[in-house]
């Protein structure tokens, strides 16, 4: 298992890549497949919530809810 703290900027590019072998998407890929456990904390993640539910990004709900229940089960 790798540990790794996942930059915010890669969980946007995955959450909004239409291609799933971009390093954003194998990235998040890992991560789903338990290759990768992220490292957090509750600062990080309330980084990722307010970053991914900015309406400037549009990212779909269902794709941030899945990515934010993800690192926070984790």
């Amino acid at each position: 298992m790798i540990y790794a703290v996942i930059d915010t900027n890669v969980l946007v590019a995955a959450a909004k890549s239409h291609k799933p072998y971009s390093s954003a998407s194998q990235v998040l890929t890992l991560v789903f497949s338990g290759i990768i456990q992220p490292l957090v904390c509750d600062e990080i993640l309330e980084e990722y919530e307010s970053i991914l539910n900015l309406p400037v990004l549009a990212i779909p709900e269902e794709v941030s809810s899945a990515i934010l229940s993800k690192f926070k089960d984790d």
